[in-house]
């Protein structure tokens, strides 16, 4: 189940969920790259900071260059979405991301090249 799902940072414009199942627990964090850059980039925690002693990242890309800040919103909310459901349906958090992410690469949303993860 989703826990978390702040409204957007009005300085930074990061968003970032918590989602946690039966299976794992993860948090979601998308971000400019810095203050100032133009970069967007989602990182992964297995595990969720508010609530475990013990996460590390565990998977990080970036965007596209040509999307807008809105668009990017709506992205991570509709990947937070899926990682929701299949976590929910039993799949463990290497699945999950396994079946996540090629697909925003399919649909020409993320880099192949930026794709750093730990599965």
């Amino acid at each position: 189940m989703i826990v978390s799902k702040p409204n957007p940072s009005l300085f930074l414009g990061s968003v970032a969920t918590s989602v946690h199942a039966p299976s794992f627990r993860c948090f979601v964090s998308t971000a400019r790259r810095s203050l100032f850059s133009s970069v967007w980039e989602t990182v992964i925690f297995d595990g969720d900071p508010g609530v475990d002693r013990e996460w590390k990242a565990c998977a990080r890309f970036r965007y596209r260059p040509s999307l807008n800040k809105q668009s990017i919103w709506q992205i991570h909310a509709g990947m937070s979405e899926r990682m929701n459901a299949l976590a929910e349906s039993g799949k463990g958090l290497g699945e999950v991301l396994s079946l996540v992410l090629p697909d925003l690469v399919q649909r020409n949303i993320i880099e192949q090249s930026s794709i750093r993860s730990a599965f």
